[in-house]
């Protein structure tokens, strides 16, 4: 149960990450 919630949340986690990491390199 917990390890599926974690996997749901692990999508828009990654977005995130990308998104910021674009924002750091195009600094």
């Amino acid at each position: 149960m917990l390890k599926e919630k974690l996997e749901d949340l692990n999508i828009p986690y990654k977005v995130e990450v990308v998104d910021i990491s674009k924002v750091f390199l195009s600094k």
